[in-house]
Formats: C-alpha cells, structure tokens, sequence
C-alpha cells in the first residue's frame, strides 16, 4: 500500500476532465442525386445536402486535452475532480496508508488509518484493518460514495450498500462526511469476528456447490476447479473457500484494476446476501 504522501502525490497526478459542448448537424436542404438528363435538353446538377449544427441539450465530458467522450450529461450536472473528492479524505487522517486505482472516468480509493483502534482481531489470531473504500466517477450523479472496507493479507473486503452503513458526499460535504465516517467505522469492530467467524465454521462439502455456482457472481470455471478439489479430498471452510475464489478471480484476466474490483466488489455482494449477513448489522 501507498503512504499518506503517496497517495497525496498520485492523487495530484489523476487527470483532469471538463465540459465540451456537442452540437447536432441538422440538414436543412437534401441532397439531389446525380445528373439526370430531361427531354434530352435539361440537365440538374447534383447538390450535397446542407446541414446546421444545433447546440445539443446534453455535453460531453472528456479528459483535459482529449476529444474521446467519457459520459454525457445534462448540463446541470455537477462535475467533481477526482483530486476534490479524495484529497481531503486523505488529508482528513494524521497517518494513514491505502490504495488508488482508475480507469478512464472511473476511480477507487481506499483508506487504512494506522492506528490501534481501526483493527481488529478473532479468536482465531487474525488481524483485520478497518478502514474505507471511496468510488468517484464522472459518470454518475452521486459524485462521491463511501463503504467500508477491511483488509484480508492483502485482499480488500469492501462491505455492500446494503449491509454497511454509507454516505453519499458531494462537493463542500467531504471533509464533514469523513469525519462522521471515521466514528462509525468502529461500530465494524463489533461485527467482522463474528462474520469471520460463523462462515469459517461452515465446512464446505460438494453439496453445496449447486449453491455456490447459482448464487454466487464469479465464474464458473473457477468454483468447477475448487469442487474437483474438495472431491479430491481437499479441506475448505466456507470462508476460506470465498477467500480462494476471490484470490482467483485475481489471476484471471481483467481489463485493468477497476474492472477487477468491480468484480470483486459484485462477488462480496453475493457472498454476504446469501450469508444473510444483512441481520448482523441491524
């Protein structure tokens, strides 16, 4: 993971984007086909239709000094940098460490503080870090979303919308939303031992694969090979299975970071529906 000084520096390096009005080409005349002889005598002309540019009611978003669109929108939308979204999240921590990741128009970031009170452990030894996970893009109308996150080794566990506690921030709102943010990421503490916990007693056996590949968003090559495993006499509990797979859903090809995480972020959704862990939090 980055330092907080790295992090500030490679959020000062993101791109930049901005509005680019579009307009419509609107004929006005049509065009008229090739010569065509009349009474052997009169001869018409061929003519190009003319066309009007009309302002469109939407404009593009495009990157600073490059003409590809990324989205469009109204022209209320409210563009958010990605530097005015996640500067003062970082700058809001005394010490903390994270990650940052983007694709086009698209950006995550997560945030570890390093301090003894964001982690926690299980009966079993396991240390977790509590922190965040914020996603900005260009493209969307909320312009700033945070969710919990824990760390596994070096996985990311980012809590779903709706089982974790969020906030949707916009531009003035950052700096506010993160510092009540930081208090409700204790309440995590109460509640990830017991996560762990009830699905590391769940031994996994071939039954409950059926399950797995139905309710599950991964890829079904993936849960094929693991149950050849376990009928090969191969020992998984239910979390350490979610764990493998999410691991593996690493190693298979991704267009960049952002469409991995997304993919992830969609198979811990699956696995905490289905786990009914939506109670836990209530």
């Amino acid at each position: 993971m980055k330092s907080k000084e790295e992090l500030l520096k490679a959020i000062n390096e993101m791109p930049k984007f901005e509005y680019r009005e579009i307009a419509l080409k609107v004929p006005t005349t049509p065009a008229i086909g090739p010569p065509v002889d009349r009474n052997d005598s009169q001869v018409i002309e061929a003519q190009p239709a003319t066309y009007q540019d009309v302002p469109a009611c939407w404009t593009a978003i495009t990157e600073v000094g490059k003409s590809n669109p990324i989205c469009f929108a109204s022209s209320k939308y409210k563009l958010m940098q990605f530097k005015e979204a996640f500067e003062p999240l970082v700058s809001a921590h005394e010490d903390v460490e994270g990650k940052l990741v983007m694709h086009q128009g698209f950006a995550v970031l997560d945030l570890f503080p390093k301090d003894q009170n964001m982690t926690v452990a299980t009966p079993a030894g396991d240390v977790y870090k509590i922190g965040m996970s914020a996603y900005n893009s260009v493209d969307r109308t909320s312009a700033l979303m945070i969710r919990f996150s824990v760390t596994d080794n070096d996985r990311i566990i980012t809590f779903p919308k709706n089982v974790a506690t969020y906030y949707q921030a916009h531009v003035g709102q950052v700096k506010e939303k993160t510092d009540a943010y930081q208090k409700l990421m204790t309440q995590i503490k109460e509640f990830w031992p017991q996560i762990v916990n009830d699905m590391s007693s769940t031994e996994v056996t071939k039954d409950l694969f059926g399950t797995i590949t139905k309710d599950f968003k991964t890829d079904p090559q993936i849960v094929k090979a693991l149950q050849a495993e376990v009928e090969a006499g191969a020992k998984y509990n239910l979390w350490s299975m979610m764990m493998e797979i999410y691991d593996r859903m690493g190693r298979k090809y991704s267009k960049s970071d952002v469409h991995l995480r997304k993919r992830q972020d969609d198979f811990i959704q699956s696995v905490m529906d289905w786990a009914k862990m939506i109670a836990v939090f209530m």
